[in-house]
């Protein structure tokens, strides 16, 4: 059992969880916009730090088919999306749990990913996008 950082929100737990990806998706200059129109996939790779995981509460949610949709603030190189993952500083504070087939069509989302991060105005399309999935 190793000591693990939950990729969602930050708490430490100890567990034998395999290590996550998280992902970024940005649609700025140099990624074409998909057909939906929405998002696009990401230049950047997958974060995955061996110490980062999901603690036993969003582990759950995972299991459900769910993925954590998180806010961050512009990043402007790969060292402080790397960051992201592993520190509050970047993040917003604002989240979304989608059904992972509705990441999916809104993004070129790996399908084996936990989280999504993604700068605001990305995040605000997913919200508006997603309104209806929940009521």
């Amino acid at each position: 059992m190793t000591e693990k950082l939950c990729v969602v929100c930050l708490k430490r737990f100890t567990g034998s969880v395999a290590a996550v990806a998280v992902h970024e998706l940005d649609d700025r200059i140099d990624n074409p916009p998909t057909p939906h129109g929405i998002l696009s996939g990401s230049s950047r790779p997958p974060v995955r730090a061996e110490n980062l995981g999901l603690c036993p509460e969003h582990q759950e949610y995972y299991n459900e088919g769910l993925v954590a949709v998180i806010e961050i603030f512009t990043v402007r190189n790969q060292e402080e999306y790397n960051a992201v993952a592993s520190q509050a500083e970047g993040r917003t504070g604002n989240m979304l749990y989608l059904p992972k087939e509705m990441v999916q069509k809104l993004a070129d989302f790996p399908p084996n990913n936990a989280a999504v991060f993604c700068e605001r105005e990305t995040f605000e399309r997913i919200k508006a996008a997603s309104k209806d999935v929940w009521s």
